[in-house]
């Protein structure tokens, strides 16, 4: 079961969501409501959620303040609103999901969706590197492009970033090329070959890290001089990383 939070200030939100989790999501177990900012930090340190499902306008902040408080914690976030302008903060701030108000029950069942698939590459990335089969091209990997394919050294890879259904990849001779699928493929065919994904956005060579800077959630210098954000969620795996 996903174990889920819903933090909005009015009642009727609350239980408008909630049922439709219970109609359309049934593996979604909600733990608790609540209505405020101090309640919902609460409620999520003692919970540790999976996700939490937030309205962008609570009591006593907005739900962005309360992702502020609780940024040492790792949970998926889904931001709801009536005001589709809040989208563009909402992803800013590493949501897993948007969903503008009215909720729609098809939205609701995809933004769920996006959260088994982002446990499941999680799962691989962590538990399954010990059953996976040897590597036909160790170091290489073949890049779908526009035209067909491009075989890279993975070392010569620096980082990708996310450019909607495109990847555009950084390489190591100061070049970038784009790629004619999304950034959830190419952190399939990187899984094992030493790359990270730090932000929903962002997938790094581990190689080609040079510095982690405490500023906010955090940002990662690349070997290029580029700065990568790290999510909030995912700081403390990547820091593990290094440290363990």
């Amino acid at each position: 079961m996903i174990k889920a939070l819903i933090i909005d200030d009015e009642n009727e939100g609350r239980e408008s969501l909630r049922q439709l989790l219970d109609e359309f999501c049934p593996d979604v177990a909600i733990l608790a409501q609540g209505a405020s900012l101090a309640t919902g930090a609460e409620l999520i340190r003692c919970n540790r959620p999976d996700v939490v499902f937030m309205d962008v306008d609570i009591a006593g902040g907005s739900g962005f303040d309360l992702l502020a408080q609780c940024r040492d914690l790792a949970f998926e976030v889904v931001v709801t609103s009536v005001h589709r302008a809040y989208a563009a903060r909402a992803f800013r701030v590493d949501a897993l999901d948007f969903l503008l108000k009215p909720v729609d029950p098809l939205d609701l069942q995809l933004a769920v969706r996006k959260l088994r698939q982002s446990f499941q590459r999680s799962a691989r990335s962590y538990g399954a590197s010990a059953e996976t089969s040897p590597d036909p091209l160790p170091g290489r990997v073949a890049i779908p492009t526009m035209e067909g394919y491009t075989f890279l050294k993975c070392g010569d890879i620096i980082r990708c970033a996310a450019m909607g259904g495109y990847t555009s990849a950084h390489l190591k001779d100061g070049t970038s090329m784009l790629i004619s699928t999304n950034i959830g493929d190419i952190e399939a065919r990187l899984l094992h070959r030493g790359f990270f994904r730090v932000h929903n956005s962002h997938l790094v060579n581990l190689d080609h890290v040079r510095q982690f800077i405490r500023n906010g959630a955090g940002y990662i210098v690349m070997s290029d001089g580029s700065h990568v954000d790290v999510s909030r969620r995912r700081k403390e795996k990547f820091i593990k990383l290094f440290c363990s």
